[in-house]
């Protein structure tokens, strides 16, 4: 009996990871926005409400790493829209929408669009219940080769580019980046652990963090944008971030998000600033 229900278990487990994940060929993706209808789910056509999405949405985009999805939006005054684990979740349309109804005037939609809705589509939404990304970002919806939000009834399409690297990675996200920067062992595989050193040469150390947080989109999320004076640390989305200086020439920086931790060790000297980027994720 004890031998039934362990394989009874065993097939529960297989079954809800093969509906979390299956598919999924969207780790390490970048999405920018496309469009937004040109009407909306009852077929009504503003072109002031058109006009304004678009200067909203059109500098958003979407990382979507192994596991947090990361939402930026330069046209905001703080362009961090959101940053949190996700899960994407496998559904049919009407499971989804809830009424054939709905289902039916998205697929109008989409065919005024020149898209063909599934029968299937794929749900983003946050990892922990509660601590959703911000409307209309709260639910991301992967439908055949785009992934799309609604707002007030409009549809706002994301397609996908091929210059997002996977998560592991995500430090060379901007262009000065190099400059600075290097990963050490680049050849070598990868095993849930990776080392970054940076060099800046005639930076004191509060120079070396200011110009680090704007190498890096990604870590400008998390830290804070003026170094503090003393220890801290303070609660980011599903995880914790401790400043702690060890004397006035070295700081040490930890990150804990989800199963991953990064480590960012700053060190003064009379050349400059040296920083090492210690990244350890657990599978």
């Amino acid at each position: 009996m004890r031998i039934r229900i362990y394989f009874i278990f065993l097939l529960f487990l297989s079954l809800l990871s093969g509906i979390a994940h299956s598919d999924d060929d969207t780790k390490g993706t970048r999405w920018v926005f496309d469009k937004v209808s040109g009407n909306d789910l009852w077929g009504k056509h503003n072109t002031d409400v058109i006009d304004r999405f678009n200067m909203i949405y059109n500098k958003s985009i979407l990382d979507i790493g192994d596991k947090k999805l990361i939402i930026t939006n330069d046209f905001l005054e703080n362009r961090d829209v959101c940053s949190t684990g996700y899960v994407k979740l496998k559904k049919s349309t009407i499971s989804y929408f809830m009424s054939i109804n709905t289902v039916n005037m998205y697929r109008m939609l989409f065919k005024h669009e020149g898209f063909q809705l599934p029968e299937n589509i794929y749900e983003f939404t946050s990892l922990f219940p509660g601590k959703e990304c911000p409307e209309p970002y709260d639910v991301i919806v992967k439908a055949g080769d785009n992934l799309f939000v609604t707002d007030r009834n409009y549809v706002v399409f994301y397609k996908r580019i091929d210059e997002f690297v996977p998560q592991e990675s995500n430090l060379n996200s901007r262009g000065d980046w190099g400059k600075y920067c290097h990963k050490e062992n680049p050849d070598r595989q990868f095993d849930g652990a990776s080392k970054y050193s940076c060099e800046f040469n005639n930076f004191d150390l509060r120079m070396a963090y200011q110009k680090f947080i704007t190498l890096d989109e990604n870590v400008s999320g998390d830290l804070r944008n003026n170094l503090p004076d003393n220890n801290s640390s303070y609660k980011i989305n599903g995880g914790s971030v401790v400043y702690k200086w060890i004397d006035k020439n070295k700081l040490s920086i930890s990150v804990v998000m989800d199963a991953e931790k990064t480590n960012y060790s700053f060190d003064k000297s009379d050349t400059g600033t040296k920083l090492d980027v210690i990244i350890n994720t657990q599978y």
